[in-house]
């Protein structure tokens, strides 16, 4: 094996008038000892990337994991949901049943009140804005055929 050596002027960047002559500006150098540097140590270097491999691995597995166990409260909290959301619609039926005009009557007149025969309505336009005055109101019943008056004490 032969390696090209420059010319010390070559090395140092000195520049020189061109020759007519035409000598070689390289040499062979012959006989060359090639040392054998030490050799990398490549266990250290596959510990390193195996070591980084198997922590980006078990960083994987603990994100796997804990958005498995989210999955798993999120599924029990929809069934949680499911259940109130099933409990509140039957009270709600409950309390229509509970409410209708035929059951409110039956336990009203279980309480002993009776239906009432007349109806009558307050005409309260008749109200002064003055307090501390006495003032007839007249009470209007669209079933009856006269006025009744009704005297209030506004104020104190």
């Amino acid at each position: 094996m032969a390696i090209i050596q420059l010319s010390p002027e070559d090395e140092i960047g000195i520049s020189r008038p061109r020759s007519s002559s035409r000598s070689p500006r390289f040499k062979v150098i012959k006989n060359l000892e090639i040392f054998s540097g030490e050799r990398t140590d490549r266990r250290g270097f596959t510990i390193v990337i195996i070591s980084i491999f198997l922590v980006g691995l078990l960083g994987l597995l603990v994100i796997n994991t804990l958005l498995t166990q989210d999955a798993f409260v999120l599924q029990r909290l929809k069934h949680q949901t499911n259940i109130i959301n099933d409990q509140r619609d039957a009270i709600v039926q409950r309390v229509a049943q509970q409410s209708s005009p035929d059951r409110l009557a039956a336990a009203a007149t279980k309480l002993g009140m009776v239906p009432a025969t007349n109806s009558q309505f307050l005409d309260i336009s008749q109200i002064p804005d003055e307090p501390t005055k006495v003032t007839k109101i007249a009470i209007v019943n669209p079933m009856l055929k006269h006025k009744s008056t009704l005297k209030i004490k506004v104020g104190q």
